[in-house]
């Protein structure tokens, strides 16, 4: 993967956690920060993705959906119907 280098100003106590890090895992700092990018997107992500889902769940069925929902709620009724 190609990789960009920059500057970034960082606060000096996280900058030393991340040397720290970097020095406990034998790794460079800046796998460090790209495994922290990863996990900040991954995070910010899932999310996003969440509240899309519970955007979604709370907008009303449109007419086509709920002719699906009732159908399928009288189908499972009638499956079941008698078993408990």
């Amino acid at each position: 993967m190609a990789t960009v280098k920059t500057a970034v100003s960082v606060e000096k106590p996280l900058f030393d956690r991340v040397e720290e890090m970097a020095r406990e895992r034998g790794v460079p700092r800046s796998r460090v920060f790209n495994l922290a990018l990863r996990s900040f997107f991954s995070q910010h992500d899932e999310r996003e993705l969440v509240a899309r889902i519970n955007a979604a769940c709370n907008e009303p069925p449109d007419p086509e959906e709920e002719k699906r929902l009732s159908a399928m709620s009288h189908s499972f009724r009638h499956l079941v119907e008698g078993q408990w």
